[in-house]
């Protein structure tokens, strides 16, 4: 994602001259930039003519190939961004970040670029002769850094979207971890392995705590960590995350709280949040 300075003034300078408005009169914030493709945010009563026009105004001063307006909110349970094409043929798009690549379409895939962070944090771990499973992979954001960066041995990739599966097998294949990363298309509670992994990631979030039992079951006998994922109220956030990891844990297993760090504001008073838990077999 790209919010340049140098950028912003000469796209405000651009909407100016071909539309004789202000930047903050019709579009909510900065352009989000991946690849060469645009993503602009309109705000609510902007007119389709409008919002073409502007588009073709930033794609000249910004030198970019495509505009895509992101419409808010991600629809269904295949998290499919309510998007249209403004400007140009396509909106397929390669983003760079953190030395990986990936590729994806901005219609069709969701990319969020306030989980940079956690994604830089997922590549510095230690994963080394690990075995991890990624119930929720989309186009491979955190399982593309653990196989790479983090030097998984293994990396078992759910996804549920087609698109997003066909875009995770190619950045498998980009950044040179296709031996690594193994794509499963489907629901993760029917195609993860079970009993394998060292480590589970649980990058989603809304009703993540009714995946805890796929991720619990994906852990080897000894156990691993989890690192769950998930929008809570500011106030009780963590608390809400400790306490749906150990309703989970049941007495089965018994539960060490690693980390605990918010990853972004989600919405007004609402925060997503990423709790790192280790489980261990309860002892009788």
């Amino acid at each position: 994602m790209t919010r340049a300075p140098q950028g912003q003034l000469a796209a405000e300078k651009a909407l100016r001259t071909a539309l004789g408005v202000e930047w903050n009169e019709i579009l909510r914030r900065g352009y989000e930039r991946y690849g060469d493709v645009l993503v602009l945010q309109f705000r609510d009563g902007v007119g389709q003519g409008a919002k073409v026009d502007a588009a073709a105004a930033l794609a000249k001063a910004l030198g970019a190939r495509s505009v895509v307006e992101d419409q808010g909110g991600i629809e269904g349970p295949l998290r499919q961004p309510k998007a249209q094409l403004l400007f140009g043929a396509d909106s397929r798009c390669t983003h760079k970040e953190n030395g990986l690549t990936y590729a994806f379409d901005a219609r069709e895939v969701m990319f969020a670029s306030g989980n940079q962070a956690e994604r830089a944090r997922m590549g510095q771990l230690d994963c080394r002769g690990e075995t991890v499973v990624d119930l929720f992979a989309g186009i491979g954001y955190f399982a593309v850094p653990m196989a790479v960066l983090a030097k998984a041995d293994r990396v078992y990739a759910c996804e549920l979207n087609p698109p997003s599966h066909r875009f995770l097998v190619e950045n498998a294949r980009a950044n040179r971890a296709g031996s690594i990363i193994g794509p499963l298309l489907g629901d993760c509670r029917k195609v993860a392995p079970k009993g394998v992994a060292d480590r589970v990631v649980m990058g989603y979030v809304h009703g993540t705590a009714d995946y805890l039992p796929t991720a619990l079951a994906c852990l080897k006998p000894a156990g691993g960590v989890v690192h769950y994922h998930e929008a809570y109220p500011q106030e009780t956030k963590f608390a809400d995350a400790r306490a749906a990891l150990k309703a989970a844990a049941g007495k089965r297993w018994d539960v060490l709280f690693l980390l605990e760090r918010e990853v972004k504001s989600f919405a007004p008073g609402i925060d997503h949040v990423v709790v790192d838990a280790r489980f261990t077999p309860h002892a009788p």
